[in-house]
């Protein structure tokens, strides 16, 4: 169903919420996906406030590697990516499909 919307083979899914119940791994990994993790979690799920966007601001460091963005609150995602993108330039990060580098 993915492949029909997307165009697109999913090979790596994240969990939702950096939950990992062993019932949805062994689910996820019988339809071939591969299991991810985020080192660095947006918290767009938490709604829009400015100290939502500070709250990047001092997560980013220069160790983190993923940041995930949630795609089911997109209205504030899409809010607050310009002033994301914005610290993630700034730290001069750049983004990245996961399976570019796997």
């Amino acid at each position: 169903m993915i492949k029909d919307i997307l165009n697109y083979d999913v090979k790596y899914v994240r969990l939702p919420y950096g939950s990992y119940p062993k019932d949805a791994i062994k689910f996820a990994e019988q339809l071939g996906f591969v299991i991810t993790e985020h080192s660095l979690d947006s918290k767009d799920f938490l709604g829009s406030s400015d100290a939502m966007v500070h709250s990047y601001q001092n997560a980013l460091s220069p160790t983190s590697n993923f940041i995930a963005v949630h795609r089911d609150h997109a209205k504030v995602t899409a809010l607050y990516l310009p002033n994301i993108i914005l610290l993630i330039k700034k730290q001069r990060l750049r983004p990245f499909l996961l399976s570019q580098c796997i």
